[in-house]
């Protein structure tokens, strides 16, 4: 089976912007650049290794209008109700959701439509590490090439040249040790997300990927 990386099209889709000037934060901002991460951080949950949010959320922006599907933020991504029912119609209950405001530094809203912050709920380490020759332990020649490191308690392919899968994993899930984009999905569900043409979304072949000094 065939996976591929879900990401952000910017640079390869003239319809959405480089990035948007914003920031997801627990509380509204003036200006999106005033964000105080002692609110954001204090959710984060070391025994979950993520952000556990239970209060509202703010998206706060100088962007005038915003109309995407997804859009990758902090450990998860904003998206809109047309990409979580699609990806509801392969993996039901697959996604943490929290919705967001999205307001722009004046305080009005500035959506196009609705959008909730999302998390995938399947994670795992996907890596077959025993197959990436991770320093040399298959060619001493390239001793170096493939390195794993630790990342916040969890380890993680830090360099790799090839990125080789354990056999038997879901149709999407979020794989912990491939930073920082680590949202995969197979074929079928790459397939689907494309004929509905998302503003945002981009697949990467994973068999094109190598992950260089991340």
């Amino acid at each position: 089976m065939t996976y591929h990386i879900l990401t952000y099209s910017a640079d390869h889709d003239q319809r959405v912007p480089p990035f948007l000037k914003g920031q997801l934060a627990p509380a509204r901002l003036k200006r999106y650049t005033d964000l105080d991460h002692e609110p954001r951080d204090k959710h984060w949950s070391a025994s979950k290794s993520r952000y556990v949010f239970d209060g509202p959320l703010w998206f706060t922006s100088r962007e005038k209008r915003i109309n995407l599907d997804f859009y990758p933020t902090h450990d998860g991504f904003l998206a809109s109700d047309r990409l979580i029912d699609l990806l509801a119609q392969h993996v039901p209950e697959g996604l943490h959701l929290h919705p967001v405001e999205m307001v722009h530094e004046n305080g009005q809203a500035n959506a196009a439509q609705k959008m909730s912050f999302c998390q995938i709920r399947e994670r795992r380490a996907a890596c077959d590490l025993a197959r990436m020759d991770i320093d040399g332990a298959i060619h001493s020649e390239l001793a170096g090439s493939n390195r794993v490191q630790k990342l916040r308690d969890r380890m993680v392919v830090a360099c790799a040249l090839e990125i080789v899968l354990k056999p038997d994993l879901p149709r999407w899930f979020e794989a912990t040790d491939i930073v920082p984009s680590g949202f995969l999905v197979d074929d079928g569900v790459r397939g689907a997300l494309e004929k509905a043409d998302l503003l945002g979304t981009r697949f990467v072949d994973l068999r094109d990927a190598a992950i260089v000094a991340f």
